[in-house]
């Protein structure tokens, strides 16, 4: 709040307020990947935005937590992104909470938990292999089908020169 007084000689004096709030920028987010791998290292990166003008914010200090480790902190680059390495929890575990904080003068404190999806490791054979086994059973069957056909001739005797 301001006061200002003016005064003169041979004028009435006059007294006047004027009330100035300040309200702070707020902050968005967005985390990725959504979805991490069972046991496996991951890069999660968290892009922080101003709310008001949807610019990026660089500079904001970001920290997360969660259940399996943290808490961790890193500062946004030019983009408004940083970026973490953590390992997603082994499975039959599906989804890791982390909590977010993110703090710069000018803004208001923000706090926002955030739901990962776990994915389950992979079960069954990878399709390389697979396809190895599969390929020489097809041919196999092609080669007889053929053959059934009489498409393909298989001779057991031998030939002789001359007859």
């Amino acid at each position: 709040t301001f006061s200002a007084t003016a005064s003169k000689t041979g004028y009435l004096d006059n007294t006047g307020q004027l009330n100035i709030t300040v309200n702070p920028r707020t902050f968005g987010f967005q985390t990725t990947p959504v979805t991490l791998r069972s046991g496996q290292k991951e890069t999660v990166s968290i892009q922080v935005t101003c709310k008001e003008d949807a610019t990026s914010v660089a500079g904001a200090t970001v920290t997360i937590s969660y259940g399996y480790g943290g808490p961790l902190t890193n500062v946004t680059d030019a983009t408004g992104t940083c970026t973490f390495v953590i390992t997603a929890p082994q499975a039959p575990v599906n989804t890791l909470n982390i909590t977010v904080t993110l703090a710069k003068s000018g803004y208001q404190q923000r706090q926002a938990n955030v739901t990962l999806i776990v994915a389950p490791e992979q079960q069954g054979f990878p399709l390389l292999t697979v396809l190895l086994v599969a390929i020489p059973i097809v041919a196999v069957a092609l080669v007889l089908v053929l053959i059934k056909m009489k498409l393909i001739v298989v001779s057991t005797k031998e030939e002789t020169e001359g007859q």
